[in-house]
């Protein structure tokens, strides 16, 4: 899977393990306002064979998230109320550490992670597989690594992104997991566990991949799963034969 981002953004899934497979392409941020989703073949030098897939207006998934997310503000508000936060002083007692992104670190991990480059004349940014190894090399785990007091900070500023906490000391096994700032039923801001909230809600999700999934005719699936052979891909075969 790459991740291109240049004047539009653009995924493509490929068959790594295959060269006589084509390469699914989606494009988003197109002037037409669509997601031009199509299948391509690599031939001899630049020219390659084209199948359209669908051209989804952007506003038809504007249109599933608008409709389903008064569903998840309604089950999100209902769960949380059940869920007890975690507090600073627990943390650091438990034995956990903090770490989080400012902005001079995001900006310096999305440069190792997802480097500019040009291609075919035009700026984009695209993944790198050695981002991970150089981000472990570097100093900047070492710069986002903090005790959990510096969660009042972040509760002051209203941080709005999820943050990392792991547990490096204790009697338990090490555990790695993300805390959200969210509103108590009094109104008040505390720090929750995402697994918590978000594991009840997970049959939202399913309803949002199977609205998105009707924006694409029947036919053009099956000509994405026969055109990559992915009944070959185990994971997913097992996953489809569960649903079916």
């Amino acid at each position: 899977m790459d991740l291109r981002k240049g004047r539009n953004t653009k995924l493509m899934v490929t068959r790594n393990d295959r060269s006589d497979t084509p390469h699914l392409l989606a494009s988003f941020g197109n002037p037409s306002n669509e997601i031009d989703i199509h299948l391509t073949w690599r031939t001899s030098g630049t020219q390659g064979e084209y199948q359209p897939i669908a051209k989804i207006p952007e506003s038809a998934i504007s249109s599933v998230f608008e409709r389903l997310i008064p569903e998840f503000q309604k089950a999100t508000v209902q769960h949380i109320n059940r869920v007890r936060p975690v507090r600073p002083g627990w943390l650091a007692k438990k034995g956990y550490l903090i770490s989080y992104l400012d902005d001079d670190a995001e900006r310096k991990m999305i440069e190792m992670f997802a480097p500019r480059r040009k291609y075919h004349s035009k700026w984009e940014r695209v993944l790198r597989a050695a981002g991970l190894e150089d981000y472990i090399n570097s100093e900047l785990p070492g710069e986002t690594i903090f005790l959990p007091s510096v969660l009042h900070e972040l509760k002051e500023t209203k941080y709005s992104k999820p943050v990392l906490v792991a547990r490096v000391r204790g009697k338990h096994k090490p555990r790695l997991t993300g805390i959200q700032l969210g509103v108590t039923a009094k109104g008040t801001l505390k720090w929750f566990p995402v697994h918590d909230v978000i594991n009840p809600l997970m049959h939202l999700g399913e309803l949002v991949v199977n609205d998105l999934k009707q924006l694409v005719p029947d036919d053009k699936w099956k000509l994405i799963w026969d055109e990559l052979r992915l009944e070959e891909v185990g994971w997913l075969a097992k996953t489809v034969k569960e649903q079916t």
